[in-house]
């Protein structure tokens, strides 16, 4: 039988309330703090990626240049 007493006042009915807005508020709170981590690792990987660059950059060059003078060589793509 249900009554007509409003949810508020019926005996329990405000632990489960306040449970379930205080589950909800978790459930949100870890997917936020998945995206910070997914955030943070995407930064990290940007950063490794940045350093290679600088590092290897001169060899990129003059690797680029080499194939593209062999090619010009060849009278391919000039």
């Amino acid at each position: 039988m249900h009554s007509n007493k409003p949810a508020i006042s019926r005996p329990g009915s405000a632990v489960k309330l306040l449970g379930h807005h205080q589950l909800k508020r978790t459930q949100i709170g870890q997917s936020g703090q998945g995206m910070v981590e997914y955030a943070l690792i995407l930064a990290l990987v940007a950063l490794i990626v940045v350093i290679a660059l600088i590092a290897t950059g001169g060899q990129l060059i003059n690797l680029f240049s080499n194939i593209s003078a062999t090619m010009c060589n060849h009278h391919v793509g000039c």
